[in-house]
């Protein structure tokens, strides 16, 4: 579990003089709310070697005085805490930034100059930080450092796509790009025929469009999409479920399903905002047919290694009736294997990147970005668990790691606003309204979880078909011919361009 210090931003600046300048105060402005410790450290022995001064977390401006220092070296370590972004009882990593400052005394004038040579961060990450730090020499024996600009490692200049990705400030700039061979139409079109399946086969258990709670999970949905980033195309339709589950689904093009159960172990508004957040991320991130897109490469892959067993050995008048077993054989392995995390996008790198942006999302509606994660360790203290959908959130990846990335990223990348959501009277009227209805039996919610992912599942499996199909002829002509390598290549270009015209659209 977290077992590192406290998040810190440590600033180290080195001064290399050209003649001993004394110094008699340091003066520090920052952003207001953001904590920490200023230590010196010097050879000085009137210092003591080095000196902590404890940062105020309301001003915006902190000065330390101290006697007279003459040393041609000095370091300044300034560690700033991003508790503001985090809650009680939570740390992160730490992050250091090393910036050496030239200080030089002219020896006539005695005009003291600074110069920032050299910036290091710790972790190393595609930004550039220069912009926010800046020393000067106001007057005799003072030492300014100036922090105003920086709130957060997004305050830097990010260098690269691997750092927008993490940066709230980046959204709606940033490109979401994923192999995909469906057009944003498919992933609508996907998303409503399965959503008004489901909905007529167990409309009982699901709350009417006008109910309270979903009237007010629909408006938070509205306010978290517009927010986002991703085609214009997808707009969410929320859908409250009366089932003791706890977890959230969204699926391709935006239809979102809701569980009671997350409604009433959440702790809170910000809680759940954060798993629509995460879900939402997984629409625009077109997630769900990207991973179906991946499903349909695993079987060119599986098919070539079939092929190549039997191709030498098999009469050509047999190999046919073969590749058509084969292609039987890979479907029902690869929807066995992870059919029902296809469409509901759940394999690690994606949950990955939808708790990275929507916990973005979530900071920019103003909901405590750390949200999900206190969700998470909701989760890790229930037992009992039976529902498949329940053992998706639990599995991938492992709770405890995405609790540290979630709150590495607030605490560090993100930055710190005046006050949060935590929860709301509008959010507790909604769990108020949800909770008067009968709540059913724990089997009756399990069967409905579990009737949710097959349906799901059913979906991945009639796609992988279809792709079987839609590629048949080229099929057989891989398995019926002799450079068999070729063939496969051939089938997998043909592929590419089918997902190049898809990313297009």
């Amino acid at each position: 579990m977290r077992k590192l210090g406290l998040p810190t931003l440590t600033i180290l600046l080195l001064s290399a003089c050209e003649a001993p300048v004394p110094l008699t105060q340091v003066e520090l402005a920052k952003n207001p709310g953001l904590s920490g410790t200023l230590r010196i450290e010097s050879a000085d022995p009137k210092l003591g070697n080095s000196k902590d001064l404890v940062l105020s977390a309301t001003n915006t401006t902190d000065r330390f005085t101290f006697e007279s220092v003459g040393t041609r070296e000095l370091t300044l370590s300034l560690s700033y805490s991003g508790q503001a972004n985090l809650p009680k009882s939570a740390t992160s990593r730490a992050a250091t930034l090393r910036a050496t400052v030239s200080i030089g005394q002219d020896p006539d004038t005695r005009a003291v100059r600074t110069k920032l040579t050299r910036l290091e961060l710790e972790p190393r990450l595609p930004v550039d930080c220069s912009r926010v730090i800046a020393v000067s020499a106001p007057g005799e024996g003072r030492l300014r450092i100036d922090l105003t600009a920086f709130n957060g490692l997004s305050s830097c200049l990010s260098e690269g796509r691997d750092f927008d990705k993490l940066s709230p400030l980046k959204i709606g700039e940033r490109e979401l790009t994923h192999s995909n061979r469906f057009s944003v139409a498919d992933d609508v079109r996907m998303g409503n025929e399965y959503a008004a399946q489901f909905i007529a086969e167990n409309r009982a258990s699901i709350l009417p469009d006008e109910h309270p709670t979903t009237v007010y999970f629909q408006r938070v949905m509205d306010r978290i999409a517009a927010a986002s980033e991703g085609p214009a195309a997808f707009k969410p339709t929320v859908h409250v479920i009366n089932a003791d589950v706890l977890n959230a689904f969204a699926l391709p093009g935006g239809q979102v399903f809701v569980f009671r159960g997350l409604v009433d172990s959440a702790r809170s508004e910000a809680e759940v905002a954060g798993v629509l957040g995460h879900e939402w991320a997984h629409v625009t991130n077109r997630h769900g047919t990207a991973n179906v897109t991946r499903a349909y490469r695993m079987m060119n892959a599986l098919l070539a290694a079939e092929v190549a067993g039997y191709i030498a050995v098999v009469s050509a008048e047999l190999r046919r009736d073969y590749y058509r077993a084969a292609v039987a054989r890979v479907s029902t392995g690869l929807v066995q294997a992870g059919g029902v995390l296809y469409l509901l996008s759940k394999s690690r790198e994606a949950e990955t990147e939808a708790d990275e942006m929507g916990s973005q999302y979530a900071w920019a509606v103003d909901y405590e970005p750390w949200g999900i994660a206190d969700l998470f360790e909701v989760f890790l203290g229930r037992s009992g668990r039976t529902s498949r959908l329940e053992e998706l959130l639990s599995d991938h990846p492992a709770l405890e790691k995405r609790i540290d990335h979630v709150h590495d990223l607030s605490a560090l990348i993100y930055p710190v606003k005046p006050a949060y959501v935590h929860t709301s009277r509008e959010f507790e009227d909604a769990r108020g309204a949800l909770r008067s209805a009968p709540l059913p039996s724990s089997g009756q919610s399990i069967g409905l979880g579990n009737r949710f992912a097959a349906g799901v599942t059913a979906i991945a499996e009639t796609k992988l078909a279809a792709y079987a199909e839609e590629n048949q002829e080229r099929f057989e002509k891989a398995a019926l011919a002799v450079d068999v390598g070729k063939a496969i290549i051939d089938l997998i270009e043909a592929g590419q361009k089918k997902e190049d015209r898809g990313n297009a659209k």
